[in-house]
């Protein structure tokens, strides 16, 4: 009975993002748009580095703000090139 619950479960827990996490998927959905390739790695990293616990409060709050603007604000290069850098380390623009 237990082990039926347990997708219930995962995907009520999916739905319980901060808007930081939400705009790391909405970045990702943006970028196959424009052609590039996420992997699931790189999601589930952006993701995991934006987690309530290591995200202060006001990070994401400027999320919420940021995130309707998302479309307008940055090109398919800047999405790219973010999960680039955030792969390698690199925030240099090279």
């Amino acid at each position: 009975m237990r082990l039926a619950l347990l997708p219930i479960a995962l995907l009520a827990l999916a739905g319980c993002r901060n808007d930081c996490q939400k705009l790391c998927v909405a970045m990702s959905d943006y970028a196959s748009e424009c052609g590039y390739e996420v992997s699931k790695d790189e999601l589930k990293a952006c993701i995991s580095d934006h987690a309530n616990k290591t995200t202060p409060k006001t990070e994401r709050d400027v999320c919420a703000e940021e995130a309707p603007a998302l479309r307008e604000e940055w090109t398919c290069d800047e999405i790219a090139r973010y999960f680039q850098e955030a792969q390698t380390g690199d925030d240099t623009g090279g």
